[in-house]
């Protein structure tokens, strides 16, 4: 799964959207960037499905961070090397 925010028209309009990265595909878009925003649509899973996610990739938002560890009890939360790399000011290498 991923979870991860879009800036929807210009200035801090934002929309989050839950995708199905194993099958390249969009599950789900509630407005906000914000906890609740994180809650509600990982909400739209089953408590089965919820349970059945074993990854989530995101940013470092501590919003998402929050709803997954909370929501998700069997994920793991991955973050890519541009989003770690941008939080330590590091240029990104790429092995």
């Amino acid at each position: 799964m991923g979870l991860d925010e879009k800036s929807i028209e210009r200035g801090h309009s934002y929309v989050t959207i839950l995708t199905d990265q194993d099958r390249s595909r969009v599950l789900d878009v509630v407005p906000g960037r914000k906890l609740e925003s994180a809650s509600l649509i990982l909400g739209t899973l089953t408590p089965e499905q919820q349970h059945g996610v074993k990854a989530i990739a995101m940013d470092m938002w501590p919003a998402y961070m929050s709803a997954a560890t909370r929501l998700l009890d069997n994920a793991e939360i991955v973050h890519d090397k541009f989003h770690v790399a941008k939080y330590f000011r590091a240029p990104l290498l790429i092995a």
